[in-house]
């Protein structure tokens, strides 16, 4: 069986933590950025980051690796800048959801490196200790967010008229022309 240590368990809810911010990072990038340069930028940031980790403790990756990262860096930015058509999604003029995705991505390394900080015995411990973090930094989460519900309307004052177009719409085959009756 595994015995963790309890290095082991605090490294495991620390990575729980920081996994949780680097989905919230992620998804807000998502929301407010093209998913075709938020995506890419995040994944390269992410395996980069452990990589530099590594180096700066006296690891020496091959040069085929090094080569894979300056290949990945280079790709990134020819992903990103892409047409925005191709996700139809429009272009942020706002430097946000870079930001997001760069952070997002310095979370997402830095969970791996605090995973490989865990002892060889530990077994499943850390990853029990990080998802039962998450599990509560997600529920107090939501238990915050239950308390706003009523300070923001689900529907708004104009959504019966805006279905009611939809329904109009539809029965008269008029997909190009919004009618409120008739």
């Amino acid at each position: 069986g595994a015995d963790p240590q309890q290095q082991d368990i605090i490294i495991g809810v620390a990575a729980g933590l920081v996994g949780m911010v680097s989905v919230a990072l992620f998804y807000q990038g998502l929301a407010l950025g093209r998913m075709g340069a938020v995506a890419p930028i995040t994944a390269v940031v992410s395996a980069i980051v452990p990589v530099a980790w590594g180096l700066s403790f006296g690891e020496r990756p091959s040069a085929l690796a090094l080569l894979g990262v300056a290949l990945a860096v280079g790709s990134v930015a020819l992903i990103s800048s892409q047409s925005p058509t191709l996700d139809h999604a429009p272009e942020s003029k706002s430097r946000a959801p870079l930001l997001l995705a760069m952070a997002a991505g310095l979370g997402f390394g830095t969970f791996f490196i605090l995973y490989s900080n865990t002892s060889d015995d530990s077994g499943m411990w850390p990853l029990l200790a990080s998802r039962w973090t998450s599990a509560i930094l997600l529920a107090l989460v939501l238990a915050l967010l239950a308390f706003r519900l009523g300070a923001v309307p689900l529907l708004g004052p104009d959504e019966p008229r805006y279905a009611r177009v939809a329904v109009e719409m539809h029965r008269a085959g008029e997909w190009v022309r919004p009618t409120l009756q008739g």
